[in-house]
């Protein structure tokens, strides 16, 4: 979608002079680039224990070995 993208703005760009498509391919590069960081900040690996609670990722690891161990 994204090649289609690039090849329409450099077809408006070279017809009327519009946007060069090298910023449409940036602009997306750093949308793409802000959702993974979002992801990431918002992921739960990021979490810290508070007085002795375990994290998400710990209680699903945790998890994830009591149901090998039934197998």
């Amino acid at each position: 979608m994204l090649d289609q993208v690039l090849l329409a703005a450099s077809e408006a760009e070279a017809s009327h002079g519009g946007v060069h498509p090298a910023v449409i391919g940036i602009g997306a590069f750093i949308i793409l680039m802000s959702l993974l960081g979002i992801t990431y900040l918002f992921s739960g690996l990021r979490q810290q224990p508070s007085e002795g609670r375990r994290t998400v990722a710990e209680l699903e690891r945790t998890h994830r070995e009591h149901q090998r161990r039934r197998r």
